[in-house]
């Protein structure tokens, strides 16, 4: 418990040097919690369907006290998220119809809140840092649904759009018709790439309760006749197949010690001819990183401990399962910090 000191003179006590880093951290969180609340009161939404609006409005129609009103509503035109028009009236911004609308294609409302919903990783930081090794769990156990959204929202931050840039690069891709994305969660980027490839179908593999997750995202792309889910363990019974395409994002970091094992899987799944593509975050040799604290961090909270080791060594493992890699891992940019694509091919004539 604390214990305040007094010191002799008060006064001539000067300010504290970590003042204003303090104030800093402060006020991020102020202003984390007051986007989240226009998100949990449905401000953008509102607005969005009500268009410019008077501010005795905005407080009548969310229920948001009148002597606060102006203030709360000024933080969001400091930050872009709203625009004051003459005579006291609110509209959304550019910005927040992209980002903050929920019938936006970019919404990311879920991701934003996931850090601070109860039972995140960083609400449980504490006993998070005091464990002896990341969680696993059970196969049954976790993510939630609003979890998975999160995940898609953040996949739209610029990872989709580069791991599928990658995968279409292949000279391949035109004639692939079968593709499986292991740990797919959500489905997004077997929906991307079948919309990028009208002849493709798609088996998104993950635990049989998170399937029914993708199920939403998959309709509204309208692609139920092309796209469909598995519920099962990567690491259990036959991936199926031949497959002319596999994609694994963000799962081998929970069998990093059995990387030869699951390559090998993947590599059976494969038709001759077919590529394998991995999209992974890797640490720096030495286990170092070149990314913010608090980016490396949140790397680590995401990858079940730590990102991958060992890239410079990584495709010797693709070639032990008898693929071939197609050049060295190709750089995506992202919200935390880039990752690596590697693509690797099971040469023609191999049998399955």
């Amino acid at each position: 418990m604390y214990k305040p000191r007094i010191a002799p003179r008060l006064a001539a006590q000067e300010r504290p040097r970590a003042l204003r880093t303090l104030q800093s951290v402060a006020e991020g969180l102020k202003v984390y919690e007051t986007v989240a609340s226009g998100l949990r009161c449905g401000l953008f939404d509102w607005l969005e369907t009500r268009g410019e609006t008077p501010r005795e409005e905005v407080a009548e129609g969310l229920r948001i006290h009148g002597s606060l009103c102006r203030s709360y509503l000024q933080v969001f035109c400091d930050l872009g998220l709203l625009v004051k028009e003459p005579g006291d009236r609110y509209r959304n911004s550019a910005l927040a119809s992209e980002a903050l609308v929920s019938t936006s294609p970019l919404y990311q409302g879920t991701w934003f809140l996931q850090s601070g919903t109860e039972g995140s990783r960083w609400r449980s930081l504490d006993s998070t840092l005091r464990m002896e090794e990341p969680p696993r769990g059970a196969f049954a156990d976790g993510p939630s649904e609003p979890f998975i959204q999160a995940l898609a929202q953040r996949a739209l931050q610029g990872e989709l759009q580069g791991v599928v840039r990658a995968v279409t690069e292949w000279k391949g891709f035109a004639q692939t018709r079968e593709l499986l994305d292991v740990g797919g969660g959500h489905g997004l980027y077997a929906l991307a790439l079948c919309q990028e490839n009208r002849n493709l179908r798609a088996t998104v593999l993950d635990k049989p309760h998170v399937i029914p997750f993708a199920e939403p995202y998959i309709a509204e792309a309208g692609l139920e006749n092309r796209v469909q889910t598995r519920g099962g363990d990567a690491m259990e019974g036959e991936l199926g197949g031949p497959y002319d395409l596999i994609l694994v994002s963000h799962l081998l970091y929970k069998f990093r010690k059995e990387l030869p094992d699951f390559l090998s899987r993947a590599a059976a799944a494969l038709r001759p001819g077919g590529m394998l593509v991995s999209h992974h975050w890797f640490c720096r040799p030495g286990c170092t990183s070149s990314a913010p604290g608090i980016q490396d961090l949140e790397q680590c909270l995401q990858s079940f401990g730590h990102p991958l080791c060992h890239v410079e060594t990584f495709l010797d493992l693709f070639r032990e399962a008898g693929l071939e890699p197609l050049g060295e891992g190709v750089e995506i940019p992202g919200n935390l910090g880039p990752s690596l694509v590697h693509r690797a091919c099971k040469p023609l004539g191999t049998p399955r």
